[in-house]
């Protein structure tokens, strides 16, 4: 099975004097998007969401927008290596459609 984790924050902390930022917890959701079959996304994300923990679990595109929809094809998503883990920036969601999609790197 091949699956992306999501986990979805509002916001980022950094400690004065440290250069790192990290994922404020508690998330506002997590969840698994099996992409074994093709393309597959989750659901719409938090109206609060402002980052997004992905980690895949094979190599992957996955993209995050309105509607996404994740393709190996030119501006199908960001491609990510097998057991990956990337911080993705959301910006003011329009009309709560966005999603993350993933679908297997070919």
């Amino acid at each position: 099975m091949t699956k992306a984790t999501v986990s979805e924050y509002a916001a980022m902390t950094q400690q004065t004097g440290f250069g790192l930022g990290t994922a404020e917890e508690p998330f506002l959701a997590n969840y698994d998007i099996d992409y074994t079959s093709g393309e597959a996304h989750g659901a719409v994300l938090n109206a609060k969401t402002r980052f997004v923990r992905v980690f895949v679990d094979s190599a992957a595109k996955v993209k995050i927008g309105a509607a996404a929809t994740a393709a190996n094809s030119s501006g199908g998503g960001e491609s990510m290596a097998a057991n990956q883990t990337e911080y993705f920036g959301v910006s003011a969601q329009d009309g709560s459609t966005w999603r993350v999609s993933a679908i297997t790197r070919s």
